[in-house]
Parts: structure tokens; sequence; C-alpha cells
């Protein structure tokens, strides 16, 4: 966008909540199945298992507990 005013018959309100239900979107989709952008990526959900890692601090050693997070993956036509 070229930072003009964009006129809609919505009530501003209404255009103010667009980004948060796009984003409530992508997450449910994203626990379910994953998110495919035509011509960008797709991001999933990946898990990882517990793990052991140290404190960088005291270099005790202590437990990494399972996690889940998001990656993406670049899709092949923008590798080049």
């Amino acid at each position: 966008m070229t930072g003009e005013e964009i006129s809609t018959s919505l009530p501003p309100q209404a255009v103010q909540k667009i980004p948060y239900c796009i984003d409530a979107c992508m997450v449910n989709t994203l626990e379910e199945k994953g998110v495919v952008t035509t011509g960008l990526g797709m991001f999933k959900m990946m898990g990882s298992s517990e793990r052991r890692g140290r404190n960088q601090v005291t270099g005790s050693e202590v437990i990494l507990p399972a996690s889940r997070r998001v990656s993406f993956r670049l899709a092949d036509s923008l590798k080049k």
C-alpha cells in the first residue's frame, strides 16, 4: 500500500477487527493441518520432544520440556 486511504462500506470498528480475525483463523487452521500461502510458502506446526540442555549461567544440566512451534517452508518458486 502507498499510504492512501481506502474507503469501505464497513464501520471502522469492524475494519479494526479484521487482522485479529485473520490471526485467529490462521491459529485454528495451523492446529488442524497447516496454512498454505500460494506463491509464498507453508506454515506448519512441529513438535519437539523433551531434551537435555544447559543453563548458560551456571553450566548445570536442565531438562527442556517438549513443545510445539510454528515452522515455515519457503515455496520452491522463491528459492531460486
